[in-house]
Order: C-alpha cells, then sequence, then structure tokens
C-alpha cells in the first residue's frame, strides 16, 4: 500500500500541473486585451505558485 502511494501521488500531482498547463495557456492568450508580455507574465506566475 504504502508503495503504490509513493507511485501515484507524484504521477498524479505531475498530471494535474500538465493538465493545468494545457487549460490555462489557450485561455490566457485568446482573452480579449491579453498581450503577450502579459500573457507571459501570467504564466510565470502561475508556475511559480504551481511548483512551490
Amino acid at each position: 500500500m504504502g508503495r503504490s502511494i509513493q507511485v501515484l501521488a507524484p504521477a498524479l500531482w505531475l498530471g494535474l500541473v500538465i493538465g493545468s498547463s494545457f487549460i490555462e495557456a489557450p485561455l490566457k492568450f485568446t482573452a480579449l486585451g491579453i498581450t503577450i508580455p502579459l500573457g507571459l507574465g501570467i504564466g510565470r506566475l502561475v508556475f511559480a505558485i504551481e511548483h512551490r
């Protein structure tokens, strides 16, 4: 049981990070009024928050 949690927990975390990136990126760059520099700044903030 303990070994399966050690394997599944990081896999679940990685899947959530990748999934949120795939959802967030297209929305960020197609929103009205979002420029490329602003979108990249948002991405840096989101990445920093997810990986603390």
